[in-house]
């Protein structure tokens, strides 16, 4: 690899520092967000979070009947 790719390349310690986005939306909302997946200890913190920002109710996950008494679940692509 080449010096000028080399240092195109983010190093170790900055790869540390910054997070890891994505971007999340849902059904029939106008916009999109992104957040940091680093905020986050796990699945039931990050869907606590969601269901926060876009004022909504996820529910438990069943595995029989998938997510009781909530009409959204979440999915990942």
């Amino acid at each position: 690899v080449r010096a000028n790719r080399k240092n195109s390349f983010p190093s170790k310690k900055a790869e540390a520092e910054c997070g890891m986005y994505v971007k999340v939306s849902m059904d029939g909302a106008p916009y999109l967000r992104k957040i940091d997946l680093k905020l986050y200890k796990g699945y039931p913190e990050l869907l606590k979070a969601l269901e926060k920002m876009f004022k909504l109710s996820i529910g438990e996950y069943s595995e029989r009947e998938g997510y009781k008494g909530s009409e959204f679940a979440p999915a990942y692509e």
